[in-house]
Parts: C-alpha cells; sequence; structure tokens
C-alpha cells in the first residue's frame, strides 16, 4: 500500500507539473495571439499609409504633368513673343536707317539748292 501511496503521490506531482506547464504554455500562447493582433494591426495600419502615400504620389505626378504642359505652352508664347520682338527691333533699326537716309536726303537737297 505504502508503494501505490507513493506511486499516487509522484503521479500527483507529475500532474502539478503537467498542468503548471499547460497553464504556462497557454499563458505563451495568449502573449503570442495579442502579438499577432497587434502585428495584423500595425501591417493594416501600413498598408493604409501605403495606399495614402499612392495617391498622393499619383496626384504630385499629375501636377507635374500639368505643370509641366503649361511650362511648354509658356515657352511656345514665350517663342513667339521673342520672335516678335526680334521683328520689332529689326523694324526699329530699318526705321532708325530710314530716318538717317531721309535726313541724309534733306541735307542734299538743301545744299544743292544753297548752291
Amino acid at each position: 500500500v505504502e508503494s501505490l501511496t507513493q506511486e499516487v503521490e509522484s503521479l500527483s506531482q507529475e500532474t502539478e507539473s503537467l498542468t503548471q506547464e499547460v497553464e504556462s504554455l497557454s499563458q505563451e500562447t495568449e502573449s503570442l495571439s495579442q502579438e499577432v493582433e497587434s502585428l495584423t494591426q500595425e501591417r493594416v495600419a501600413i498598408s493604409q499609409e501605403v495606399e495614402s502615400l499612392t495617391q498622393e504620389v499619383e496626384s504630385l505626378s499629375q501636377e507635374v504633368e500639368s505643370l509641366t504642359q503649361e511650362v511648354e505652352s509658356l515657352s511656345q508664347e514665350v517663342d513667339v513673343g521673342a520672335c516678335l520682338g526680334a521683328f520689332g527691333s529689326v523694324w526699329e533699326r530699318w526705321g532708325a536707317l530710314g530716318s538717317i537716309g531721309f535726313a541724309c536726303v534733306q541735307r542734299v537737297t538743301v545744299l544743292k539748292r544753297s548752291n
């Protein structure tokens, strides 16, 4: 009987030890479960941030495209303006030469009359 009592006591201690181990594993499982939940929430937050940044990049790309078109448009206007400016400058020079020529003709005419 004493041998059986010792065996029961030993099994009881082993059962207690296994119960503690199961409890410890249960707590570890709960902890890991919470960590997985936290990581899942973090992943969702990162995905939302990536989506937001993607939309922002797309918006900025459209803005860059719009600004590029505006710059091209302004470049064409500047080219037309430069052509008109150059034409005006040439016109002024011809006008100045014309005025000088006219003044010379008048001077020669005046000199001929006085002779």
